[in-house]
C-alpha cells in the first residue's frame, strides 16, 4: 500500500496489488482536500481496468461546503469521470458523526447515480471492509458427472 497523499484532513492511499483507493477522511475535511485527493484518485484509476473504493470515515466530522459543490459539479462529470466508471465495489467504514455519515452517503449515492454498478456496502471497522472489496465472486459450482449420473 503506498500512500499517495497525506495532510491533516486527508489521508490518500493506493494498493496496486488489490486495485484499491483507501481515502481517510478525519475532522472538517477542506475543499482543498478533497480536490486533491479525489483528483488524485482519479489519476490512480489510470493504472487499471476496475477499481474499489475504501473510505474510512470514523473521524469524519464534515465536508467543506465549497468541496461537496466541487464533487457535484466538476468531480462527477469531468475530473472522476473515468474513475468512476471504472468503480465497482465501494466499502465505507461508518462515521462516529451521524451529520458527517449523511453527508457522505449523499456523495456516495451521486457516484452511484453515475454507475448504478457500483456495489455498495458499510462497515464498522476497516478490517471487514477490505475483506469484502477483495473476496473474489464465487464460481458456480458445478457437477461432476459420474458414472451413474444423469444428464
Amino acid at each position: 500500500m503506498k500512500t499517495i497523499h497525506e495532510a491533516e484532513d486527508a489521508v490518500l492511499q493506493f494498493d496496486e496489488e488489490q486495485s484499491t483507493v483507501v481515502f481517510t477522511w478525519k475532522g472538517i475535511v477542506s475543499e482543498a482536500s478533497i480536490i486533491k485527493v479525489l483528483s488524485l484518485a482519479a489519476k490512480a484509476s489510470y493504472l487499471t481496468d476496475s477499481i474499489h473504493w475504501m473510505i474510512d470515515r470514523r473521524q469524519l466530522e464534515a465536508y467543506d461546503p465549497g468541496g461537496r459543490i466541487w464533487v457535484k459539479n466538476d468531480f462527477v462529470n469531468k475530473i472522476g469521470k473515468e474513475l468512476i466508471q471504472k468503480t465497482d465495489k465501494i466499502a465505507a467504514v461508518v462515521a462516529h458523526d451521524p451529520m458527517a455519515q449523511l453527508s457522505s452517503n449523499v456523495l456516495i449515492d451521486l457516484l452511484i447515480e453515475h454507475n448504478p454498478k457500483i456495489e455498495f456496502k458499510e462497515f464498522d471497522m476497516p478490517f471487514p471492509a477490505s475483506n469484502w472489496l477483495t473476496a473474489k465472486p464465487e464460481e458456480p459450482e458445478t457437477k461432476k458427472k459420474g458414472f451413474f449420473s444423469r444428464k
